[in-house]
């Protein structure tokens, strides 16, 4: 899979098909954990961010 975070969240297959990720907390789930590769993100932040306070 191949992903773009600069400017809209972008999902495509390894063959290039577009991947539709219409859901927008999913959305800024996945962005979420891109952001940060290779390197946990806690419960704590993944709340905040999709939930706020």
């Amino acid at each position: 899979m191949r992903f773009g975070v600069l400017g809209p969240l972008a999902v495509w297959t390894a063959g290039g098909s577009p991947v539709a990720v219409r859901e927008a907390k999913v959305r800024a789930l996945l962005a979420d954990l891109l952001i940060t590769p290779g390197r946990p993100v806690s419960v704590d932040r993944l709340v905040e961010d999709l939930w706020g306070d």
